[in-house]
């Protein structure tokens, strides 16, 4: 087996908590989890996403090819890592939907959504006005200049 073998398509590296989606495909389950929030679609056959199944049998087959390769214990620092990425993920969106569906046509700039949701993790800061301009992207939010500073609303249809 080569190490192609052991590979998501997303982030290029060593599948970490591998998830088989409807399609058949397999994937880092935070690769997809990322990539489902601009898409629904596989990015291989571009089928729809309706579920993802974790990959117990792909996950053992990937450590024990790390383990024979000498890369074992990185496993395990892959994984907690994009725990903590995850966790933080799953945090800025409860962040940004705390702020802006709350109020109906809450208008705010990122310094407002983070004060009213009481954040002063800087980590997870980043990862608030890292979902934000995604969430732009795919016109869940919208935002404008209002004298130097970014301000961003919830578009119309999820308010």
């Amino acid at each position: 087996m080569h190490e192609e073998d052991f590979c998501c398509s997303i982030c290029l590296d060593v599948f970490i908590d591998p998830v088989i989606t409807t399609c058949g495909h397999t994937f880092c389950s935070f690769c997809i989890s990322q990539h489902t929030i601009l898409h629904h679609n596989c990015p291989m056959c571009r089928q729809k996403i309706t579920m993802t199944i974790p990959n117990r049998q792909m996950e053992s087959c990937t450590l024990r090819w790390l383990e024979d390769n000498g890369r074992g214990t990185t496993y395990s620092a892959m994984k907690t890592s994009n725990r903590k990425k995850r966790l933080y993920m799953d945090r800025a969106q409860m962040v940004i939907w705390t702020a802006l569906a709350d109020m109906k046509n809450f208008t705010g700039s990122l310094a407002e959504i983070l004060s009213k949701s009481s954040v002063e993790n800087d980590l997870l800061r980043k990862e608030v006005e890292r979902l934000l301009w995604l969430y732009k992207d795919v016109g869940i939010v919208d935002h404008r200049n209002v004298n130097g500073e970014v301000r961003f609303t919830l578009k119309g249809a999820f308010q």
